[in-house]
């Protein structure tokens, strides 16, 4: 009898840890979104990416002040965006994301 009430205490134990570590990994999701710098407005296939930013705005930020390193030139000829969550679809050959803004 002593070893069943110590073994439903240990399981209900770590049942609840278990719940807790998923609810953790849940919560720790985070949205990823990637930079993309088209040198040609006119041409969308060759770009330059980078990934890693924590929000929409921290991805802004870095097209706007890679713009204006490239200069004036760059500026009007050229296309940027921001993609959440961007994933290479092979099948179509391009980055689909689960959001875009230019």
């Amino acid at each position: 009898m002593c070893g069943i009430g110590f073994f439903s205490k240990f399981m209900k134990k770590f049942f609840i840890l278990v719940l807790g570590i998923f609810a953790l990994l849940g919560c720790s999701s985070q949205d990823n979104w990637t930079a993309f710098y088209y040198p040609n407005e006119n041409d969308l296939e060759y770009f330059t990416k980078q990934s890693g930013f924590i929000d929409r705005e921290a991805c802004s930020d870095y097209l706007l002040n890679l713009l204006d390193s490239l200069g004036d030139e760059y500026k009007t000829s050229s296309h940027v965006e921001c993609g959440k969550n961007c994933e290479l679809n092979i099948e179509l050959r391009k980055f689909v994301c689960d959001e875009k803004f230019e």
